[in-house]
């Protein structure tokens, strides 16, 4: 009777490990190694590739550049589709759907085809897996960046709490002074010791091409702080909106203006944020 019970613990514990191997991929992943199915060895990953995999689509993060203080990432969105568990399907010839298995919070596997026109590093006319981890070789910083992007880094308790847009850059034109907004989409996310810029992000961009840059950020007082290496001079205008002047680094100053807004309504359906969104419009519109 005792091995009886013991068998069927195991079979119980058998059984939930299996099911906890099928759950869609959520969160935040590292990319470890591509596993080729040709007899070719694995490929450990030499770069900072990562996955943020949401109820819409899954965003990839590649880090560019990094240093002790800062982290400068590119974004795109290479799957039309959020990752969903599909496990590991036998198929028959020309069968080329893309497939994730081995998945859990901790854990997936992607797998896709590559023709011979894809990615010359990659056998052709191969299926290529791609070993994604949640924990293993994680930057905390990267971590702290979608705890950002969520809305959820350390509260502020001054006026710089929360996401900002950038409305446009100061400038003169025969003696007047008027705002030009033909510059890049830019927002700001300000937390306790940290402020990520997020730029290109717009709800024309489908493709969710951008920059995020991770760096620290000093509040010296409610009309001067430091991010990174800029020394910049607040002017508040509002309690929504504020002058940033800051030396570009040839000795130009550059003012721009700030509104407090939202990140693009894709980028917070994906991040799980519902923040109001600044919308400029044209003033003979109206």
């Amino acid at each position: 009777m005792k091995k009886i019970w013991i068998s069927l613990v195991c079979l119980v514990a058998f059984c939930s490990s299996m099911n906890a191997q099928k759950e869609d991929p959520s969160g935040l992943y590292k990319l470890q190694r591509f596993r080729f199915e040709n007899g070719q060895d694995d490929m450990v990953v030499q770069y900072d590739q990562y996955k943020y995999c949401g109820d819409t689509i899954a965003l990839q993060l590649d880090i560019r550049n990094k240093t002790a203080e800062m982290l400068n990432i590119s974004t795109r969105r290479n799957d039309s589709k959020p990752l969903k568990y599909t496990g590991k399907q036998s198929k028959g010839e020309g069968e080329h759907a893309t497939e994730v298995f081995d998945s859990n919070k901790k854990h997936f596997t992607l797998r896709w085809y590559n023709t011979h026109s894809t990615y010359s590093i990659f056998p052709d006319e191969s299926f290529i897996n791609e070993v994604y981890d949640s924990e293993k070789g994680v930057d905390p910083r990267m971590e702290h960046l979608m705890e950002m992007l969520m809305m959820k880094g350390e509260k502020l308790d001054n006026k710089f709490a929360g996401c900002w847009r950038r409305v446009g850059v100061f400038d003169e034109l025969d003696g007047f002074t008027y705002v030009f907004q033909n510059v890049a989409e830019m927002h700001k996310i300000y937390d306790g010791e940290h402020v990520v810029l997020v730029i290109g992000a717009s709800d024309n961009n489908p493709l969710m091409e951008t920059t995020m840059i991770f760096w620290p950020c000093t509040y010296v007082s409610d009309t001067n702080i430091k991010e990174f290496q800029n020394d910049c001079q607040i002017t508040w205008l509002t309690d929504d909106s504020f002058k940033l002047r800051f030396d570009r680094g040839d000795g130009m100053m550059v003012d721009e203006l700030w509104k407090r807004s939202g990140l693009p309504h894709g980028f917070q359906r994906l991040f799980g944020t519902n923040e109001p969104v600044f919308e400029l419009i044209d003033p003979l519109s109206r």
